[in-house]
């Protein structure tokens, strides 16, 4: 019995045992398995990391490549539209982006530009490069339409190429004198009521000298006093520059005058006082600049002085922001209230560290001398007087009202002292050798609704005084766009208010309140008032064709 007890003692601890040798086992095996599913998902998510990071790469490269064939389009195309003329169109351009390159690459593009002469793109001519003329190509013609191929590359791989399908369209630009409201290279009188309107800040005026601004005048673009001999021009009363003062020499602004845009003085000083206003910065290149009574300055206040004397800024004025901005001078910056300046306050400025005052080109008088041929390849129905034609200067009254669009007449002094009706019915040419309207003349319209373009022009190197245009009254219509042109000088008296420009070689003068509306259309339609044509640049489709 007791042998039987220790037999079955010991093969119920044997089977435990052996139990606990086949659990431990099944552990262990688990976890191996374990072990082995976790290195193969490492493995697995490594490999795939691997895979996506040269996806990334690649997909970066690529996108990289295409956003720099995009740019390579942009500045091809930006190179056609600033060309200064359709003979300066670019052949092709490169260039490298300035994108995070991978890998040690760069990114770059390489556009190649074919021209053709039809806006369908089927007639290719020759592009002969920068300065050359198209017309010289091999078929010869001017571009009407163009296409771009753009070749992007980054990466080490990785290409783009997108094409881009332009109209080339040759846009008549007028001579850069033509651009003013009124240009004169003798004294531009901006007095008595002087208003100049224009829909854009591009009505400006030029003279050698300007003689003030006074009286309500108000001008709707930028003045520039070009003369080296100006040595003081005086704005005042309520007069209103909506744009920018440009003088050689030194400016006084005073009384209510506002000049909205920035008063530069080259080689000169500026002096602020009463209630007068400048909307933005004052330079002062050659001198000093002093601020009294309530005038303001809504930006910064610059004196350069010169390398002997320095510029000097003296603020005596009553309200607490003289100055919005800040006061730079190369000398001494003195002032009369601590608040005076708004910004900061710094004298013995250095000269090195001054804003660059580009001074705008001074202007040439435009050499404009309409012949019959010229009148007559614009379309022009030509009528001649005086001189060596079989019709008398006395007909001048006569044709300058038919339906005739241009009398000739360089030698003729047109002088009408009576009353005068013209009523034009279609753009107009009057070459004259002078033009004076002592009694009372009124140039109109045919139409109630149609406006119609009048060059009245004496033709550059007619001896003065004997080239003046000259008005009395109300003349012109709202409907007759004018362009007064003549190397002499241009004098209106009573109230008047004109369409159009004026260009003289001399003086401008008014008397009595004046309003010129700008309006450049008789100028455009004036042979011999244009530069060679610009490219007007219009993309029409864009597209990645490869990559």
């Amino acid at each position: 019995m007791l042998v039987f007890l220790q037999r079955l003692v010991l093969t119920s601890w044997q089977q435990r045992y052996l139990h606990k040798r086949a659990d431990e086992g099944q552990t262990l095996i688990t976890v191996v398995l374990i072990a082995v599913v976790l290195i193969i998902g490492v493995m697995t998510a490594v490999s795939s990391s691997i895979a996506n990071l040269g996806f990334s790469s690649s997909f970066g490269n690529k996108s990289e490549a295409q956003l720099t064939a995009f740019s390579g389009l942009s500045q091809a195309t930006s190179k056609m539209a600033n060309a200064s003329s359709i003979s300066q169109l670019p052949c092709s351009t490169s260039g490298t982006m300035s994108l995070p390159a991978t890998a040690g690459s760069t990114a770059n593009y390489s556009v190649s530009i074919a021209y053709f002469s039809d806006s369908a793109y089927t007639n290719p001519i020759t592009c002969n490069g920068s300065g050359s003329t198209f017309g010289t190509g091999t078929p010869a013609g001017t571009p009407a339409s163009a296409i771009l191929t753009s070749t992007g590359a980054a990466g080490r791989t990785a290409h783009v190429v997108m094409q881009e399908h332009v109209i080339v369209k040759p846009t008549p630009v007028l001579l850069p004198a033509f651009s003013y409201a009124m240009l004169s290279l003798g004294t531009l009188n901006l007095t008595t009521g002087l208003k100049v309107n224009g829909s854009h800040a591009n009505a400006n005026l030029y003279g050698g000298t300007v003689n003030q601004c006074a009286n309500s005048s108000s001008i709707d673009g930028s003045v520039q006093a070009a003369s080296s001999a100006t040595s003081n021009v005086t704005i005042g009363n309520t007069c209103t520059i909506n744009g920018n003062f440009y003088v050689n020499g030194s400016v006084s602004i005073g009384n209510s005058a506002n000049i909205t845009g920035n008063v530069y003085a080259y080689g000169g000083s500026v002096t602020l006082k009463d209630t007068a206003t400048v909307g933005g910065s004052v330079y002062a290149s050659g001198g000093s600049v002093d601020i009294s009574n309530s005038a303001t300055v809504g930006g910064n206040v610059y004196a350069y002085g010169s390398s002997s004397t320095p510029g000097t800024i003296r603020i005596k004025a009553n309200t607490s922001t003289a100055v919005s901005g800040s006061a730079y001078a190369t000398g001494s910056i003195s002032e009369g209230n601590a608040t005076n300046v708004s910004g900061s306050i710094n004298q013995d400025y250095p000269g090195s560290d001054m804003p660059v005052l580009a001074e705008p080109p001074s202007q040439t008088f435009p050499q404009l001398d309409p012949t019959v041929a010229s009148l007559t390849n614009a379309g022009y129905n030509v009528i001649q007087l005086g001189g060596s034609s079989s019709l008398p200067c006395s007909e001048f009254t006569t044709y300058a009202s038919s339906a005739y669009t241009a009398v000739y007449a360089p030698t003729c002094d047109v002088n009408l002292s009576g009353s005068y009706t013209f009523d034009l019915g279609s753009n107009t040419v009057w070459v004259v050798g002078g033009f004076a309207s002592g009694g009372s003349l009124t140039v109109g319209s045919t139409s109630s609704t149609s406006s119609y373009d009048l060059s009245v022009v004496v033709p550059n190197g007619t001896a003065c005084p004997s080239g003046d245009l000259s008005f009395n009254g109300n003349v012109f219509g709202s409907l007759i766009n004018v362009l007064l042109y003549t190397p002499c000088s241009v004098s209106f008296t009573g109230n008047q208010s004109i369409s159009g420009q004026i260009i003289t070689g001399a003086n401008i003068t008014t008397t009595g309140t004046f309003t010129l509306a700008y309006n450049q259309a008789a100028a455009t339609a004036l042979p011999g008032t244009l530069g060679n044509p610009e490219p007007t640049i219009t993309v029409t489709n864009k597209a990645v064709i490869n990559g």
